[in-house]
């Protein structure tokens, strides 16, 4: 299978540090003749870098890589030297808890909730209320002026009301045993169906553009918060893991087609010559995550492609980390390397402790740590975990903004959930399998061949027959389930 066709199936939530000014004191100016008091110091500000220019019409997929790649001999065009990794910014003072919830959390207010005849409403201590409709046992969680918050009834729970009636967190238990889960941040929507596998093994059908594609996970809880970890469908002999990790002694020229603005605008543009397995798989990831987010805004925009803002270039820096980063997780694959998985239910620490950069995989509104302030993280921003501030005892991550397209500020210190984190490691394993698979099976071309793979299917990632779903089946579930939900809690009806 090419990169052209895993692409496209390549799941969605993803994350990228604004270019920042860098100010710089001048010293200060002579005195002059009375009044003797000195000119205050003067200051400048470096320019900015500009966004890298797209150069082509849009197209819908990422174009497979060119059938060859060439040598670049070292003495016509040496090695780029690449800066070090960000180091991680000093702890600073908490405040305000990031969300807490699984999921987006909204930054705006759902809509009015008027309750209809027979609808009976308790008002809480809190001022909240909370209004039950015993015909159809709908129940509706209101603020205190009366903005939608959560709506349930049996077998349904909706959350982070948005005010054109969508709910941005929805699940529906299914008659077959599964369950439907309908997510919708900012201008995407993301839609699967899960059904547990046995115990503490589920699996995930994923909907997106018509597709669709099945993941497996193992289940556990941190600090009693349930997350799930990605489990890769099939494992390599250990001298692969290794190779991948390892530089290729030479430098080669590789090209993924023609470039793509529409999606990387001026954010990403794909490395020219690789040195490494681990370079070229970065740029796969970023590659997969981008489009995704992409093709998420166009299904939730009904097909249109997603507004341009203003974005800042992923920096050098920024992508030595994340390649860092491959390098520590593909070698963390190899399951020689791997203990036993601890039986379900057990309390286990998420590898998101041991991961320090993250891209983020959908869109999250967030809470500044510092000043309260908030701001909106987008798929392909990259955030960086703080190690030295420690996970609170309700499972909150402190974490600060690298590289932003355009929504956060760099530098920017807010909290995440271990489950939100362990969604992003999940999509970013999830791809850089996909890619694995494509060196593994000698789909891309042109670069050094690795050792042996000895590619065998790995038995818990293995989805079960009952998970091969119709995609548009699925979609117009969530549409009717969506409608519905929509008009239970128009005018109280």
């Amino acid at each position: 299978m090419s990169f052209r066709d895993k692409a496209i199936g390549v799941a969605v939530v993803a994350s990228f540090i604004s270019i920042s000014s860098l100010a710089q004191e001048l010293p200060k100016l002579p005195p002059l003749p009375p009044p003797k008091k000195p000119l205050p110091a003067k200051q400048t500000t470096a320019a900015k870098q500009l966004p890298a220019k797209g150069t082509t019409a849009p197209a819908k997929q990422v174009p497979p890589p060119q059938p060859a790649a060439r040598t670049v001999p070292p003495a016509a065009q040496p090695p780029k030297e690449v800066p070090p990794a960000k180091p991680v910014p000093e702890a600073r003072g908490g405040g305000a808890r990031g969300p807490q919830a699984r999921g987006p959390q909204p930054a705006v207010q759902g809509p009015v909730y008027v309750a209809g005849r027979g609808v009976r409403t308790t008002r809480n201590p809190d001022g909240t209320q909370t209004h039950v409709d015993p015909r159809t046992r709908l129940t509706v969680h209101t603020d205190a002026v009366g903005h939608v918050n959560k709506v349930e009834r049996p077998g349904l729970a909706a959350t982070n009301f948005r005010p054109d009636g969508h709910a941005g967190h929805i699940e529906q238990n299914r008659q077959d045993g599964s369950k439907l889960v309908v997510n919708r941040t900012g201008g995407a929507r993301e839609v699967y169906v899960e059904r547990q596998v046995r115990p503490g093994v589920i699996s995930r059908t994923f909907v997106s553009g018509g597709q669709t594609r099945v993941q497996v996970y193992r289940t556990y809880t941190y600090h009693s918060v349930p997350y799930e970890t990605y489990v890769p469908p099939r494992t390599y002999q250990p001298a692969f893991y290794t190779w991948t990790a390892q530089p290729w002694g030479t430098r080669v020229v590789y090209s993924w087609g023609p470039p793509a603005p529409w999606y990387y605008g001026g954010y990403f543009r794909p490395e020219p010559v690789y040195d490494s397995p681990a370079l070229w798989l970065t740029d796969f990831l970023l590659i997969s995550n981008l489009q995704m987010a992409y093709s998420s805004q166009q299904q939730g925009a009904g097909g249109a492609p997603p507004p341009p803002g203003p974005v800042t270039p992923l920096t050098p820096e920024v992508k030595f980390a994340i390649s860092e980063d491959v390098k520590r997780q593909t070698m963390a694959e190899d399951p020689s390397t791997q203990p036993p998985p601890p039986p379900p239910g057990t309390e286990v620490e998420p590898q998101v402790m041991k991961q320090k950069v993250f891209i983020v995989a959908s869109t999250l509104d967030v809470v500044s740590s510092d000043d309260h302030s908030m701001c909106t993280l987008a798929p392909g921003d990259v955030i960086q975990r703080n190690s030295r501030v420690p996970v609170t005892a309700d499972g909150n991550v402190t974490v600060d903004v690298m590289n932003s397209r355009g929504g956060c500020p760099e530098d920017f210190r807010t909290q995440l959930n271990v489950a939100q984190l362990e969604d992003m490691r999940n999509q970013e394993r999830a791809q850089l399998a996909l890619g694995m698979a494509d060196l593994a099976d000698g789909q891309v071309k042109g670069v050094p061949a690795g050792p042996p793979a000895g590619a065998k299917a790995s038995p818990d990632g293995q989805p079960p027959a009952a998970a091969n779903l119709d995609a548009q089946a699925i979609d117009r579930e969530a549409d009717q389930t969506e409608a519905e939900l929509q008009k239970s809690i128009a005018g109280g009806q």
